[in-house]
């Protein structure tokens, strides 16, 4: 924008208010961007922990989605979709690049950023769901097709994992919604991606099994390491693998998005009735919590 005229910019934005006062420097002599990381070794971290000692600055009181930190960038609502989509188009989200800068600065060591990274990178950001599909006047369907031909011809192939025996169980959270129909044996596919949400041909397929008493922290991790599993076979036998693909057969059935609410216990059932709920609760960003007489009461669950 540097060599636009007022005129030019007035054109523009469609505007006849334009201050000429502050448009004067465009075009006149060159500008230098300056950053403060030019000058300061700006560290996440150690910013709160400033902020917190001279401004009495406070965390968020549950970690942030898609990551393990409860400080940095916790005042919007639209940055975990940014995040995730960026997850998705390049396939390294949010986690990782804390990560990775906390293991730069020394915060953490690499086999524990590794961890965190496969636990938390490809969560999707549920929490304030609602609000940006209002935000963006956007339904659920339209943020779920929003991959178009155009965008998916610029790749030869555009791979997603999804946990379910497809056509059914598509959509949001399937391993979760299974674990709470009492399915230990849960289907992860690896497919095509098209322009209609999870119906692509079928490359691969495994069966994860879950023996009952694992809890979400768990699941992720056996989660994760099918994932890879099935990513590094796909790879091992590509490009012969694209020979031997399936159509999609049977029925197809939806699972929704999971919100907070979905956490909530019944207080008039028992424990052994409710405990599959409780395996699949974060004790972080949607803890289990019951109602009481008006209260509000969060239970957090570890082994």
């Amino acid at each position: 924008m540097v060599d636009e005229k007022v005129k030019d910019l007035k054109v523009s934005f469609s505007s006849d208010d334009l201050d000429k006062n502050h448009l004067a420097f465009i075009g006149k002599e060159e500008i230098k961007i300056v950053y403060l990381g030019y000058f300061e070794n700006l560290q996440p971290q150690e910013n709160y922990y400033l902020a917190a000692k001279l401004i009495d600055f406070k965390p968020n009181d549950r970690r942030t989605e898609q990551t393990y930190s409860k400080y940095n960038s916790i005042d919007d609502k639209i940055d975990p979709f940014h995040y995730y989509t960026a997850y998705i188009k390049f396939g390294y989200g949010r986690c990782t690049e804390e990560a990775s800068m906390e293991t730069r600065e020394r915060y953490i060591d690499r086999d524990e950023a590794v961890k965190l990274v496969h636990k938390y990178d490809n969560e999707f950001p549920e929490d304030d769901f609602e609000e940006v599909l209002t935000f963006l006047n956007l339904d659920q369907n339209t943020f779920e097709e929003i991959v178009n031909k155009e965008a998916l011809d610029k790749h030869k192939n555009n791979l997603v994992v999804h946990e379910s025996d497809l056509p059914k169980g598509k959509g949001m959270s399937p391993m979760t919604w299974q674990i709470l129909e009492g399915n230990n044996e849960i289907s992860i596919t690896l497919f095509e991606m098209q322009e209609k949400l999870d119906s692509g041909n079928v490359y691969l397929q495994d069966v994860m099994e879950f023996n009952g008493l694992e809890l979400v922290s768990e699941i992720r991790d056996k989660q994760a390491e099918y994932t890879f599993n099935l990513c590094k076979k796909f790879l091992d036998n590509y490009p012969k693998i694209l020979e031997s693909w399936k159509a999609q057969e049977g029925v197809e059935s939806f699972y929704k998005v999971r919100k907070p609410e979905d956490s909530q216990l019944d207080f008039n059932k028992t424990i052994a009735e409710q405990f599959n709920l409780l395996r699949v609760v974060d004790n972080d960003k949607y803890p289990a919590f019951f109602e009481h007489q008006g209260e509000k009461y969060f239970l957090k669950i570890t082994k």
